[in-house]
Parts: structure tokens; sequence; C-alpha cells
């Protein structure tokens, strides 16, 4: 299709060609990032994933999640696993952080005010979390900016 629009040149050509082009870097993107077409993974952990991007700094379960699918907790979380590669704590875990470095890479945030926008509740769980996840703990990134 690309290449007949490319060929034929019609009127507005160039925007359909751009359009197609960044469709198929979107598929290719989506086979580097999930292993598979991002078309056929289950329209459950797509609306389960958009949520958690959305909604990250709420409390999140698996349960909810699961309902919100319409599937089992158990087969939801089997699901999610197989085609994220993480379990879902892990995912929402991974999301709050890379948020949590931004706004604190920012500099318009405390630690404290961060790990509630992040939707953490206990500080100590969250630096070990911060840690885990990028190395160092979340002190040091005042240390960076300077």
């Amino acid at each position: 299709e690309l290449n007949l629009e490319w060929t034929h040149k019609k009127p507005g050509y160039g925007m359909k060609v751009r359009s197609l082009f960044l469709t198929i870097l979107h598929k290719l993107f989506g086979l580097l990032y999930y292993g598979d077409d991002v078309e056929c993974m289950d329209i459950q952990i797509r609306k389960a994933l958009r949520f958690i991007h959305d909604f990250y700094d709420t409390k999140i379960t698996v349960k909810g999640l699961a309902e919100m699918a319409g599937l089992n907790s158990s087969y939801f979380g089997t699901r999610f696993k197989k085609i994220t590669g993480l379990n879902v704590k892990e995912y929402i875990n991974m999301i709050r952080i890379s948020n949590a470095e931004n706004l604190l890479l920012s500099g318009e945030f405390s630690i404290n005010e961060v790990i509630y926008k992040c939707g953490f509740e206990d500080s100590f769980y969250f630096s070990r979390v911060f840690k885990k996840h990028k190395g160092y703990p979340p002190s040091k990134i005042k240390l960076i900016q300077r």
C-alpha cells in the first residue's frame, strides 16, 4: 500500500505516505517491545495497560484490573506476564518509578511529594523499589542536578 501511494502520487499522497510509514514503525516497535504483533495482544491486557499508564497514581490491584478486563485474577496475571514479561505489581512499579524519576529530575517536587503523586504510600518501600529499578536511591537525584 505504501509503494502504491508513493508511485501514484495522487493529491494528498504525502500525508498518506507519512501515515502508512508511521503505522509500519508502530508495528515494528510493537514487535520489538512485545515480541509479538501489537494488534494480536489481548484487548483485555491492552485495556489494563492503558489504565495503569493513566492511573498509576491511584491504588491498583490485580483483582481490579482482572475485573475490568472481565477475566479471572489468576488467568489475567498469567496473560499479563506472558505479554509484558513482568507481573502486574512489577509493571505498575516500573511505570510509577519512571514517572517518579521524571518528577524528581524536574526539581519541582520534593521526594515526599513525588511519593504521593506516584501512588506510593510508604517512603521506605518507594526508596527500595526506586533503587532496585534505577540502581541508585532517589536522594541521589538532587546530587545529579547540581
